[in-house]
C-alpha cells in the first residue's frame, strides 16, 4: 500500500480530491463517500433552483448549472 501523502499548503482543489480518493485511511470507501456527497449536494442545489444561490459574488444560474451538469454526469456513470 502506498504511503499516504501529507497535505500540502499549496495543494489545489483537484489535487486535494485526488489525494483523498487515492490515499484515504478508509481505502476505496472514501471514493463512494465523496461521490455520494457530490450526488446529494447536486440534488439539493437542483431542487432549490438558481435564485437561492444568486448573490453579488455568485451567479445562481451558473451554480445551478454546475449542479445539473454534475447530476447528469453521475446519473450517466452510476444510474439513478
Amino acid at each position: 500500500m502506498a504511503k499516504k501523502p501529507r497535505n500540502h499548503p499549496n495543494e489545489d482543489n483537484a489535487a486535494f480530491v485526488a489525494r483523498l480518493m487515492s490515499f484515504s485511511d478508509h481505502g476505496a470507501l472514501m471514493q463512494a463517500f465523496v461521490l455520494e456527497a457530490l450526488r446529494r449536494y447536486a440534488d439539493q442545489c437542483v431542487k432549490a433552483g438558481p435564485d437561492v444561490f444568486e448573490s453579488p459574488l455568485l451567479s445562481g444560474k451558473a451554480w445551478h448549472g454546475c449542479a445539473k451538469e454534475l447530476q447528469a454526469e453521475l446519473v450517466a456513470r452510476h444510474g439513478k
